[in-house]
């Protein structure tokens, strides 16, 4: 006898309700969109667009960039088939932009 949920919807929410409840609304609730952009955000930080928020400054390492978009990828790979087509095309757009910085980055590094 299985002990799992009921195959339905009706618990599909019950994450994101109680983040809310812990955290209240200053945070976004969280989600595939939520966990890409987080990802994305790591990589800007490691190729020196965005400011390390704990220094402030903008350092550059072009092995965590490669890393973080490597993590895309496989998310990307996994869960191939599983999105909609919202959070497909965005996930897409986010690694072909993290790409091209990547690429004009390593050109400036070298």
């Amino acid at each position: 006898m299985s002990s799992d949920p009921p195959n339905d919807d009706s618990n599909k929410d019950e994450p994101q309700r109680s983040w809310s409840k812990l955290v209240g609304q200053k945070m976004p609730a969280p989600s595939f969109m939520v966990h890409v952009s987080a990802l994305a955000s790591q990589t800007l930080v490691h190729l020196g667009a965005v400011p390390h928020p704990s220094s402030g400054r903008s350092e550059i390492s072009l092995e965590l960039a490669g890393y973080t978009i490597g993590t895309l990828e496989v998310l990307e790979q996994k869960t191939q088939g599983n999105l909609e087509s919202s959070e497909q095309v965005y996930l897409q757009q986010v690694l072909e932009e993290l790409r091209q910085r990547f690429a004009a980055a390593s050109k400036r590094d070298n």
